[in-house]
């Protein structure tokens, strides 16, 4: 039984071969374990530039989520263990805006640095990020402010429910169950 199939097969495959061959004699024809260097050879350019750049959204989008979570993680575990001493805040004074602005001021300043030392490292590797880049320059200032923008807002949203519950603190209570 397994012969037979076999050489159903391997008759499709001739056939299928030779129909291909008489329309373009030059089109790569591959039938059975998928050769992907054989592919990338064939297609030249065209693998790298389009592949690339999706692979390149793909992975930016996922670390950009990486990231937000583990800021999210960061300032919330901050909050957490500064709880009294909000508190303590919150009782001698503090206004909601205050302790927004402590928490954020907490948040942001990696985020801020890590955008700064990018921004120089962007720059720095210019000569090799320019040839991975297709139709956008490694240096173009409205891509530049963009990405700044996003990672800014991300930032922004990975520090606000840490700021928020930081806001509703009760003072007595924080200051009791310390």
């Amino acid at each position: 039984m397994v012969a037979v199939g076999s050489w159903f097969f391997i008759s499709v495959t001739s056939s299928v071969r030779k129909s291909l061959a008489a329309i373009d004699a030059e089109l790569p024809i591959w039938i059975g374990p998928f050769p992907l260097r054989e592919l990338m050879a064939a297609m030249g350019n065209y693998w790298r530039l389009g592949d690339n750049a999706a692979l390149f959204v793909v992975f930016g989008a996922i670390a950009l989520l990486l990231a937000s979570i583990g800021l999210f993680a960061v300032v919330a575990h901050a909050v957490q263990r500064r709880t009294r001493e909000i508190g303590i805040r919150i009782a001698i004074g503090a206004t909601a805006r205050d302790v927004l602005m402590l928490v954020f001021r907490h948040g942001m300043r990696p985020s801020a640095i890590g955008m700064a030392v990018g921004l120089a490292g962007a720059i720095a590797l210019r000569p090799t990020l320019s040839g991975q880049l297709v139709g956008v320059s490694a240096i173009d200032p409205v891509t530049l402010a963009l990405a700044a923008t996003v990672l800014t807002l991300a930032a922004t949203l990975g520090c606000l429910l840490p700021a928020y519950r930081a806001m509703r603190v009760n003072p007595v209570v924080a200051l009791r169950e310390s």
